[in-house]
């Protein structure tokens, strides 16, 4: 249950002016409805309406000039905030590589503007809509940016609802119409099995998530289509998080059940991680016993393994700047973004 207060009421009348000024129907540098009009057209104290007004101004939404009245703010002149909602995955946010990137990357495309960037956490296993609702961080026009979390239907009619100028990192869930930026994840996974297929290898074992989100879907089908395409097959392991440990135990089944593979595709480095940890402690060696892509390019994975791991690399932080340029233009009908990976050649992979 979500125990955040309902909003005042001076929030909720700052919201509706708010509302009017997003949609333009109080237009840029024009004077809004005097305060003893909102207030009786919001059935409101002049007192709450006073309030409200003047969080606008704060928020260089509105200004107020002596003897003329109150303005918008025209749109060059206005600073913005924009919020970075992530999930806490493994409880180091400050230290997560992923959070790291997307920040990098919206901050290099701000310099130069006035906007703050406010990083954000939801509670695994919470949902924006439900978790956010009634929050004082939930007003007309506030900007998000997902990154780590993907919205679903619900939290689409939600951000519909409260007028939110949002735009995700990865594909939302079905029946979430907001924009978004995407990894080629097709591409990125179809050519891993390409280049493993000319080196010789035609068992292939796949460690990827199985949550279900789209883009997860889209790596599963180019696989099974690049097996079909280059007579090759192997297994899917599944895992439930990107965690070393749940690798290290899909690993330890799969070499103890017999069934042969002679390359490994894995999805995230704590996973990589984990795999290559169990293969060394098997005595297979990579790439002499066993080929190893990772799908992360992140140099850990090379500390642990002791040799250059061959990566795909995902632009995150060209991700991350376009995903700010979108929230900037107000998602004025773009197209959804769609990056190629970067294939980084190391020393993990052989011809057999």
């Amino acid at each position: 249950m979500n125990t955040k207060p309902l909003l005042s009421k001076t929030s909720q009348i700052r919201n509706r002016i708010l509302k009017q000024i997003v949609s333009g129907k109080y237009a840029d540098g024009k004077a809004i409805p005097s305060e003893r009009i909102l207030a009786e057209s919001y059935e409101v104290s002049h007192a709450t309406v006073r309030e409200a007004v003047s969080q606008l101004v704060e928020s260089g939404y509105l200004q107020r000039i002596q003897g003329k009245g109150t303005f918008v703010k025209e749109q060059n002149e206005k600073s913005e905030l924009v919020n970075l909602l992530c999930y806490d995955m493994h409880g180091l946010l400050e230290r997560d590589p992923f959070i790291s990137d997307v920040l990098f990357g919206t901050h290099k495309a701000g310099v130069g503007a006035s906007d703050s960037i406010k990083l954000m956490t939801i509670p695994k296993g919470r949902q924006f809509f439900e978790y956010f609702k009634g929050s004082e961080d939930i007003k007309p026009g506030a900007s998000f940016i997902f990154a780590g979390y993907t919205p679903n239907a619900d939290d689409g009619k939600f951000i519909q609802e409260e007028a939110l100028n949002t735009v995700s990192i990865g594909t939302p869930f079905p029946g979430c119409k907001i924009p978004f930026v995407e990894t080629d994840h097709y591409d990125a996974i179809y050519n891993a099995v390409k280049h493993l297929a000319e080196l010789g290898h035609r068992e292939i074992a796949l460690m990827e998530i199985n949550n279900e989100r789209p883009y997860i879907f889209v790596r599963f089908d180019a696989f099974r289509k690049a097996c079909s395409d280059f007579s090759c097959s192997g297994p899917i392991l599944n895992l439930h998080e990107y965690s070393t440990a749940e690798a290290e135990i899909l690993m330890r089944e799969l070499i103890t059940s017999g069934r042969k593979f002679t390359a490994l595709i894995a999805s995230g480095d704590r996973s990589t991680v984990g795999a290559i940890k169990t293969l060394r402690s098997a005595s297979l060696r990579i790439p002499e016993d066993i080929s190893v892509i990772s799908y992360c390019d992140y140099d850990w994975i090379d500390d642990v393994a002791g040799i250059a791991i061959t990566k795909i690399k995902q632009s995150v932080p060209t991700l991350a700047a376009e995903a700010y340029r979108r929230i900037k233009n107000r998602n004025t009908g773009e197209e959804p973004l769609v990056l190629k990976t970067r294939f980084i050649a190391g020393n993990s992979c052989r011809k057999i």
